[in-house]
This record gives structure tokens, C-alpha cells and sequence, in this order.
């Protein structure tokens, strides 16, 4: 599943970049892209284990 789960990222990442290159042109892709980089960090701020005291 962890291979399968990185291939469908990748497809996911390339067609949200081609759609939003389309939508706002290149020169605003960058600022995009981080906006997806910081949505992927705060899901794994988000997804932390619960204590077992």
C-alpha cells in the first residue's frame, strides 16, 4: 500500500500543478505548491499519537 499511496500522490500532485498552471500561470506556482507543502506538514502536526499514561 505505502508504494501504491506514492504513485497516487505523485498523479495527484502533477495534475493539481497542470490544472493550477492552467488557473494562475507558472509564475504562481511556487506559492501554490506551498500551500499544498503546508497543508502536508500540519496533517502530520495533526495526526499525533495519544499518550498511554
Amino acid at each position: 500500500m505505502n508504494a501504491s499511496m506514492l504513485y497516487f500522490g505523485t498523479a495527484l500532485g502533477a495534475a493539481a500543478g497542470g490544472a493550477a498552471s492552467v488557473a494562475f500561470g507558472f509564475d504562481k506556482l511556487a506559492w501554490i505548491g506551498a500551500v499544498f507543502a503546508l497543508l502536508g506538514a500540519a496533517s502530520f502536526v495533526s495526526d499525533k499519537p495519544e499518550r498511554k499514561d
